[in-house]
């Protein structure tokens, strides 16, 4: 049987957790990280005010190398470019040890990246900058 004082307790303690719970809450929140905004791997200047900004994003890393297996080799990167003289979407795969076994896996291009710089898919230095960034 419930008496008056244990009712009128019972929302207090209610208030109070509920406080507690919503400070829990509100403080895990804060140190979430947030979603990348991708990486600027290039920006190139196309005449003028017209530009194309090269984003990359990092998604998965498939493997590693050196002694204690601690250095990135092998990792799949989505690259995006927005402005004048591109509109490139794709995936990348990066092989770090073996450069000229990278390449475009996307469904639209397969190719090398050395085939993507000799027919301009991608200018040289995205993928200088691509591996300056992900293969040190």
């Amino acid at each position: 049987m419930l008496t008056i004082g244990a009712v009128m307790k019972s929302p207090y303690l209610l208030s109070l957790a509920f406080l507690s719970l919503s400070f829990l809450v509100s403080t895990s929140a804060l140190a979430a990280p947030s979603f990348s905004d991708g990486i600027n791997v290039y920006t190139s200047q196309d005449g003028g005010v017209y530009t194309t900004t090269w984003t990359a994003y990092p998604m998965t890393i498939e493997g590693y190398t050196g002694a204690s297996l601690k250095k990135l080799d092998n990792l799949l990167i989505a690259l995006t470019a927005d402005g004048k003289t591109s509109s490139f979407r794709g995936v990348l795969s990066i092989t770090c040890s073996s450069p000229i076994s990278s390449n475009i896996v996307s469904d639209t291009d397969y190719k090398s990246l050395k085939e993507a710089m000799a027919d301009y898919t991608l200018p040289r230095p995205v993928v200088n900058n691509l591996f300056a960034k992900f293969c040190k």
